[in-house]
Formats: C-alpha cells, structure tokens, sequence
C-alpha cells in the first residue's frame, strides 16, 4: 500500500488504477482494494478522467514533514552550539500524532549512547521532550490521550495522578526535566519550540545522570531554555515577524 502511494510525485500527480496496479506489480482486485481504503482515509480522492490523486490527508503530512525538515534546518545550529556547550547529546522531536518523533540530533564529540535516533518514535507520556508537547496539547486531547494510553499501559493506570501534575508543572514552569525515562540512567531537560504562540516541538539536552550533577542540572536548563527561544525567534523571524 505503501508502495502505491509513493507513485506519485510532482510529475505523476494523478494515475488510474490500471497505472497504479502496474506500478505495485500487483493485480487489479489489489489496487482497488488498497486504493478504497486509502481514500477512506483521507489519502487518496478521484481525479478528472477515472484516475486518482492524493487527498488532504496526505497532503497534510507533506505540509508537516516540510515544516519540520525547516525546523530542522533553522534549529541545527543552535543544537551544535548547545551539545558543544553541554558536552551532551542534543535533540529536537515533533509531535506526530500519539507520538514525539524525533526530527534532530546534535552528538558531542565523544557521545554516550541513548536509545532515541533520528526517526524514533515515542509514546507522548515518557521522556521530557515528550511530556513537554503533551503538556502543552489542549486540555481535552491531554485527556483523551491519557484515556487511550491508560488501556495499554497499567504503569500509567497507577501513576495517573502523577503524570497530571507532572504535565501541569511543565507547562507552567516552561520546561521539562526527566530521568531514567526514554533510556535507564539518563537525566534529560527539554523547552518548548514556539511558532505563532503554539509549541510546535521540542528542544532537550540529555546525558548520564551521574556526571550531571545539581549545578550542571540548573546550568543546563539554563542554556536549554535559551537555545529554544533562539530557535523559536528564528522560526519567527522566517515568517516576517518582528
């Protein structure tokens, strides 16, 4: 299905489902039925002359994977000026539905591995740079997101009330600070990417817990707090705002 989508491009923009079956060297009865399901969701809509284009859903996701490669592209400097500063990893993650994928990653140059590379995704409620955007998610979604993940996780079912109020000092105090979360023995701290008042990502430094000790905490969440202003001005800057 996959495979379907990825046919089209700028210059194949609409195709039949006699061009698509070929394209996927599968049958015709495969085609339609992939072809029914994708434009269920949203994915793919009829096209002049019987043929099919994609629809607003997969346009969405282009519009979205476009703003976070340009995320990527103004954040990248101030994320090596940070991991040089930190001697630590740095990272950038966007929210993608239930999840913070991870859009960057900044190593120092001699880095201690933690299990989040370009790419991963994880669940909203473990990590900082994850709580931190579903902190800031409106309180209905926080809600409805905790419900779901409530059925699939007892953990989360035990240390609901918790995470409420964990999630609550996060949004108030303006960062959001985690240890021996995404990975065992980590202290990770994260601050909010702003695009037009809303968060729109998240930048966090994180490294081991033993070699950061209660000054370097402070001093970090400090300096992560400022590099993500630095990015959420440039954000701003792109679109003409002074």
């Amino acid at each position: 299905m996959l495979s379907l989508l990825a046919y089209f491009a700028p210059a194949r923009p609409a195709a039949s489902i006699e061009t698509l079956a070929r394209s996927i060297r599968a049958p015709m009865s495969t085609a339609y039925r992939y072809v029914a399901l994708l434009r269920e969701f949203g994915f793919l809509m009829e096209a002049p002359g019987g043929k099919y284009a994609l629809g607003p859903r997969a346009l969405s996701m282009a519009r979205a994977a476009q703003a976070a490669l340009s995320y990527t592209e103004l954040a990248h400097p101030v994320m090596e000026t940070l991991s040089h500063d930190t001697g630590e990893t740095v990272f950038l993650l966007r929210r993608v539905g239930d999840h913070a994928i991870c859009i960057g990653r900044c190593d120092p140059v001699n880095p201690v591995r933690i299990f989040l590379e370009l790419g991963s995704a994880v669940p909203l409620h473990v990590g900082a740079s994850p709580k931190l955007l579903l902190a800031h998610l409106p309180p209905r979604e926080r809600d409805a997101y905790i419900a779901r993940y409530i059925e699939r996780d007892p953990a989360l079912r035990r240390n609901r009330a918790r995470l409420h109020a964990e999630l609550e000092h996060m949004r108030a105090h303006g960062s959001g600070i985690t240890i021996d979360e995404i990975t065992p023995g980590v202290w990770a701290c994260a601050a909010p990417i702003v695009e037009h008042g809303k968060v729109v990502a998240a930048l966090s430094v994180a490294g081991p817990a033993f070699r950061i000790g209660k000054a370097k905490r402070s001093a970090f969440e400090a300096l992560v707090r400022n590099a993500a202003r630095a990015v959420s001005a440039g954000i701003e800057n792109r679109h003409g705002v002074t």
